[in-house]
């Protein structure tokens, strides 16, 4: 013994039409369930919008502390080595996290 979902009455289970009111059982859908748990809270979408900016903060800093250290104090080996590691490894997290925002 089966339910109709429009109107409550009883129908048999494998009846694909309601006989008090019609409804086509055939044409429904399953809805799949809505995430749960804290990955899809407010408080993570909160979270990934704040790590996007400080990681584009730190992509701009990066870079400018790259051509500061190249052209104005010379230091060859931070210009050259860490800070565009630092710019690459920070705009990899970014782009991670706009990625993630968008599914």
């Amino acid at each position: 013994m089966a339910f109709c979902p429009k109107c409550n009455g009883t129908m048999e289970a494998t009846a694909i039409e309601c006989p008090h009111c019609g409804y086509d059982s055939s044409e429904s859908y399953q809805r799949e369930p809505e995430p749960a748990g804290f990955a899809y809270s407010r408080l993570a979408e909160l979270a990934l919008v704040v790590a996007s900016v400080v990681t584009g903060c730190g992509c701009v800093l990066s870079a400018y502390f790259c051509f500061a250290s190249l052209f104005f104090e010379r230091h060859w080996m931070n210009g050259l080595v860490w800070y565009p590691i630092a710019f690459l490894y920070q705009f990899a997290m970014l782009v991670v996290f706009i990625r993630i925002q968008h599914k």
